[in-house]
């Protein structure tokens, strides 16, 4: 009887005939598998009567087994011969098989993991053995992907996504956030030469290209998580106004750090990417919703990000107000007091205290009586003293609550769904200047998708 055993995951690719269960020939072949299997198999098809094939469907390259299983199971069907699967362990002496950048598949008794190699450790590679009468082929031969494999780049491409984000909510100074769902995407493809595409927001300012915080932070993790040197093409569409108080850094910072983990294949939490952030950005406040979504509040703790985090309901619209003209971040934090009275700080930790409970109990009521502040909104928006009135404006026609978003110039509001477009239709009129709409709520934060492309040839 005629087995060909397969091994895709080795470098070269290893086919072995066996007759018998003992070797009779082998091929080693350099090259792409979804090139090498159909011209070879057309050969061994008319050489032998093959009754049972074998693939290696773990742990390894994901494309080079998926490209593997798509083709010998299109064999298995239309010739009817039986295919069974095992692991690579099988054929290096149970050795680490290369993972993600500089990690690998290590055999831990009945499970695999992945980590680092141990100094000293030993590397066999594969070979065929010379008889198959003693291994136990498994009948499941789906590839195994639910291990964090090595992601061939050449037709992939991913789109990570960000959503805007209102800090403070008032009294709430550095601790206070939520997310709306107006997005900065990143669409990233591999590339024979670095290219950057801007769309929208900053589209006209050229040295967004030259000087961009994203591939700089993107490249720092990249090349840590990576020992491979690769080009890619960004292709940037920005929703966030810039300099607006909208989370437009914390936006750059969030999508570069995921971006680099997913495009090694790296599984990333939330919790870990939101700290990751931190080292960039230094306060709670946009970072977590721009990463988690919802309603958050959150501190810092021994260099840990502490948050609880709240879906806001579909009932609810942000009707936000953008000015024509940006407020420094750097520039309004110099504007606020250096040091602040008793009766200031009472009244703002009471007051950040009930605007939490409102979000938590959904008592939306609560908001236009919980998000008074004493200690910035009113030295902030001096720089820019309309703002005053549009607050008293959103406040008269209906807003649950409006606040400074972040350090400005932005005015958020909150409103329910049935007021919203009243809302924005009376401060569109009387502010015509100012850029006025209403957005849902974000309750999902950061998106990684990402999109694979294989074309086979089967005769």
């Amino acid at each position: 009887m005629i087995e060909i055993l397969v091994i895709t995951i080795s470098n070269p690719l290893l086919i072995g005939i066996y007759e018998n269960k003992r070797l009779i020939k082998e091929h080693k072949l350099d090259g792409k598998t979804s090139d090498l299997l159909p011209s070879l198999f057309e050969e061994l098809l008319k050489e032998f009567d093959i009754k049972k094939i074998v693939y290696v469907n773990s742990p390894g390259s994901f494309m080079a087994i998926k490209v593997a299983y798509i083709f010998l199971k299109t064999i298995s069907i239309t010739k009817g011969i039986e295919l069974n699967a095992c692991e690579g362990f099988e054929f290096n002496q149970n050795s680490p098989i290369k993972a993600l950048g500089k990690k690998y598949f290590i055999k831990d008794g009945k499970n695999i993991k992945v980590d680092f190699l141990e100094k000293d450790c030993i590397i066999h590679d594969f070979k065929l053995p010379m008889c198959i009468e003693k291994y136990n082929f498994n009948e499941e031969t789906l590839p195994i992907y639910n291990l964090p494999a090595v992601w061939s780049l050449r037709r992939k491409w991913m789109k990570v996504s960000v959503p805007a984000t209102s800090a403070n909510l008032g009294p709430g100074f550095d601790c206070l956030g939520l997310a709306i769902s107006m997005k900065n995407q990143v669409i990233i493809r591999p590339s024979k030469f670095h290219s950057v595409s801007l769309k929208g927001e900053g589209a006209n300012n050229p040295a967004l290209k030259d000087n961009n915080m994203f591939i700089s932070i993107f490249n720092d993790f990249y090349h840590n998580l990576s020992y491979k040197k690769r080009h890619f093409r960004f292709e940037f569409q920005n929703e966030i106004p810039l300099s607006r108080g909208l989370g437009s850094s914390s936006a750059v910072i969030v999508s570069a750090i995921a971006s680099a983990y997913a495009i090694e294949g790296i599984k990333l939490e939330k919790d870990k990417l939101l700290n990751l952030a931190l080292a960039y950005e230094n306060h709670p406040d946009n970072i977590t919703p721009a990463v988690m979504g919802g309603f958050n509040v959150a501190c810092v703790q021994e260099n840990e990000v502490k948050y609880i985090r709240r879906e806001i309901p579909k009932t609810l619209k942000a009707v936000v107000v953008v000015p024509n003209r940006a407020i420094s971040t750097q520039l309004s934090r110099k504007t606020l007091p250096f040091k602040y009275s008793k009766e200031d700080t009472v009244f703002n930790i009471s007051h950040s205290s009930l605007l939490t409970a409102a979000f938590m109990a959904e008592d939306w009521e609560m908001l236009k009586h919980a998000s008074h502040d004493q200690v910035h909104q009113k030295y902030r928006m001096k720089q820019m003293p309309e703002l005053f009135d549009v607050q008293k404006t959103a406040l008269k026609e209906g807003a649950l609550m409006s606040t400074l978003s972040g350090s400005g110039s932005t005015l958020f509001s909150m409103a329910y769904v049935d007021d919203s477009k009243n809302l924005e239709k009376a401060l569109k009129l009387r502010f015509p200047h100012f850029k006025v709409f209403v957005a849902d709520f974000d309750n999902v934060g950061v998106r990684v998708e990402i999109w694979k492309f294989m074309i086979l040839s089967i005769f």
